[in-house]
C-alpha cells in the first residue's frame, strides 16, 4: 500500500465523518431546513426529489432520514442510504464517492481534517470523468419574470445572462440559470421555483449528475465583456450566493460579480477565482447572505481564500435591514453594503469604512507571517 492510498483510507473513513457531519448543516447547506417543521428531534416537510410531496422525514439525534415516497437510487442501482451521506449523495446525484468528499471538504467542523481530505482526494477528483456538457440554450425562456421585475431585474439583464422562466422539460415553471464552464460552454441549467419561498417546494432545483460546486454563475459573462474584464482587473471579484443576486448587482453595473450557487465555496471555485489569468489582482469582496449560514460560509471561505487571495468582505450590520440577500436591497443599499461607490459606467472606487478584513482575524500568527495591505 502507498502512502497515498494509506491516507486516503485514514482520511475517508465514512464512519468517522458520519460522525462528525450535522444532518441538520446538511440540510441548511442545501436550503431544506428553513421550510421544515421541527417538533423535538424530528423534522418534516417538502420532498426534494418528489414534487409537491410533503414526504421527507428527519430524526436529527440518530442522523438518519427517508423519504415517504421512496430514496432515489444511487450510482449502484439501490436507493441510497438513510444516513447523512446518502443524503448528500441524493441531494448532489452523485457518486457514494463524491458524496465524501463533499461532506468531507464541505461539513467536517476540523480546519486539519479538511485538509487531510483535500489532499488524499486530490488525485482522484482529477481522474474523475467530467459531466458531459448539456451543451446548448434552453429555447423559448421567458425573461420578463415577475420574479424579476419585482427585483428591479430587467428582461434585458435576464436575457443577457441567459436567464428566464422554463416553459418545457425539467425547467418548466422554474427560473432557469445557464451554468457554464470557463470557455462558456452550457454544461446545464439550475432552477430557482419561481415566487418567494413558502415552503411548499425547496427554493433550487439541481439537474442530478451537474457538479453545481464546479462552476460560478455570471463568470464568462465578465470576462466576455471590456467592461467586465476592466472591472475586475480593477477591482477583483465579488462573490455571492445566488445568479439572482448577480443579476441585480448586474443591474447597478457591478459587473465583477459571481455566484457560488451556494453558500459553501468549494476548491474548485476557489482555484478559478485566484487564478491570475481570472482575476489578476486576487482581490475577492465575500457578499454571502446576512443569515447564520451564509456567516458560516463567509468564515468558511476566507479560510480557504487567505493565504492566496486579498480577502474582505461586505458589512450588513450597518444597513440596518430585515432583508438577507444582495437581490432585495436598493441601489443605495448595495453601495452602502459593499463600501463603493459607482458611476453607472461599470467603473467603481474603494471606501473602506465598511469593509472588514478577515486576513488578521484569521491568518495564524507567526513572526515570518506577511500581513496583505488593504484592498
Amino acid at each position: 500500500m502507498t502512502s497515498q492510498e494509506s491516507a486516503s483510507t485514514r482520511w475517508l473513513d465514512a464512519n468517522e465523518i458520519k460522525k462528525q457531519v450535522s444532518i441538520k448543516d446538511v440540510l441548511a447547506s442545501y436550503g431544506h431546513l428553513e421550510h421544515m417543521t421541527e417538533r423535538g428531534t424530528s423534522l418534516a416537510g417538502p420532498s426534494p426529489f418528489h414534487e409537491g410531496e410533503q414526504s421527507l422525514r428527519v430524526q436529527t439525534e440518530r442522523q438518519i432520514w427517508n423519504d415517504m415516497n421512496g430514496r432515489p437510487n444511487g450510482d449502484n442501482g439501490r436507493p441510497v442510504a438513510g444516513n447523512v451521506l446518502g443524503l448528500i449523495q441524493a441531494l448532489e446525484g452523485c457518486s457514494f464517492r463524491r458524496a465524501l468528499e463533499i461532506a468531507a471538504t464541505r461539513f467536517v467542523s476540523t480546519e486539519d481534517a479538511r485538509g487531510e481530505v483535500a489532499a488524499a482526494l486530490r488525485d482522484e477528483a482529477t481522474s474523475t470523468p467530467p459531466t458531459p456538457a448539456f451543451g446548448k440554450e434552453l429555447r423559448g425562456l421567458r425573461h420578463d419574470v415577475p420574479l424579476l421585475t419585482d427585483l428591479g431585474i430587467s428582461p434585458k439583464t435576464a436575457k443577457a445572462y441567459g436567464v428566464g422562466a422554463g416553459i418545457r422539460g425539467m425547467m418548466k415553471g422554474l427560473l432557469a440559470c445557464p451554468v457554464r464552464s470557463l470557455d462558456g460552454t452550457i454544461q446545464g441549467y439550475a432552477g430557482r421555483r419561481l415566487g418567494e419561498a413558502n415552503g411548499a417546494l425547496p427554493t433550487w432545483k439541481n439537474p442530478p449528475g451537474l457538479r453545481i460546486s464546479d462552476h460560478l454563475f455570471g463568470l464568462h459573462r465578465s470576462l466576455s465583456l471590456a467592461s467586465g474584464r476592466k472591472a475586475i482587473e480593477e477591482y477583483g471579484l465579488i462573490l455571492v450566493q445566488s445568479p439572482v443576486d448577480v443579476l441585480k448587482l448586474a443591474e447597478h453595473r457591478y459587473l465583477n460579480c459571481v455566484a457560488l450557487m451556494g453558500p459553501q465555496l468549494s476548491e474548485t471555485q476557489r482555484d478559478l477565482i485566484t487564478n491570475p489569468s481570472v482575476n489578476p489582482t486576487r482581490r475577492i469582496t465575500l457578499s454571502l447572505n446576512n443569515s447564520e449560514i451564509g456567516a458560516k460560509g463567509k468564515r468558511s471561505a476566507a479560510r480557504m481564500l487567505i493565504e492566496r487571495a486579498f480577502v474582505r468582505y461586505a458589512s450588513w450590520s450597518a444597513l440596518q435591514t430585515e432583508q438577507t440577500s444582495p437581490a432585495h436591497l436598493s441601489r443605495d443599499q448595495l453601495r452602502e453594503l459593499l463600501s463603493l461607490t459607482h458611476t453607472g459606467t461599470g467603473d467603481q472606487s474603494s471606501a473602506q469604512s465598511e469593509i472588514g478584513l478577515l486576513v488578521d482575524q484569521l491568518r495564524p500568527r507567526s513572526p515570518a507571517a506577511k500581513t496583505h495591505a488593504p484592498c
